[in-house]
């Protein structure tokens, strides 16, 4: 069995994917993630286990870009309010 290290990176991520996109694989990750732990808990062969935790490690670090990622594109959306005395404009996210 080999172990996917392919890691994300957050840059690359932000800039290549659009919003929905990421979002789309982030949820692919957890839904990878979840059925990873599946396994782990109903397997009895210890190596598969082990195996099995380790490419875990990878799957949380590219889960934890995409929700970075995620972060930054909600980041971008704002909205602009008026206001009548001492706040004038403001910005909500």
């Amino acid at each position: 069995m080999n172990i996917n290290k392919k890691l994300f990176d957050l840059d690359d991520v932000y800039l290549k994917f659009s919003h929905g996109e990421v979002w789309s694989n982030l949820i692919k990750l957890k839904n990878v993630r979840d059925s990873i732990n599946y396994v782990v808990e109903e397997t009895t062969d210890e190596l598969e286990k082990i195996i099995l935790r380790e490419q875990l490690i990878y799957v949380n670090k590219n889960i934890k870009t995409f929700e970075d990622a995620l972060l930054c594109h909600e980041s971008k959306i704002i909205e602009k309010r008026m206001s009548i005395g001492e706040l004038g404009m403001f910005y909500l996210n």
